[in-house]
């Protein structure tokens, strides 16, 4: 019982608290890192449509001011191959 325990622990903490230095999906990342506003309205956006969160407004006031502070760092995209492109999806809110 411990061990499942655990594994949801760990889950739940990868997504509080994702690492965009360590990503599963690169152009994710890119988002995260390079535009935290949007990143933010799509992840509650998808929440909202994927996981049945409730709807309502979201404060986006603390990703306007994480772009302000910090700039973005680079991914490295030789390193990985975004999913869109590895399996020819077409993801419209992702430029380029």
């Amino acid at each position: 019982m411990q061990t499942i325990k655990t594994a949801l622990i760990s889950l739940r903490m990868l997504l509080e608290n994702p690492n965009p230095k360590d990503p599963q999906d690169a152009e994710v990342a890119r988002m995260m890192t390079e535009r935290p506003e949007q990143f933010a309205l799509k992840a509650h956006e998808w929440a909202i449509k994927y996981a049945g969160a409730p709807v309502g407004p979201l404060d986006t006031t603390k990703y306007k001011q994480q772009a302000e502070v910090k700039p973005a760092a680079p991914v490295e995209s030789s390193r990985y191959v975004p999913y869109h492109v590895l399996f020819g999806v077409e993801v419209p809110w992702i430029e380029g």
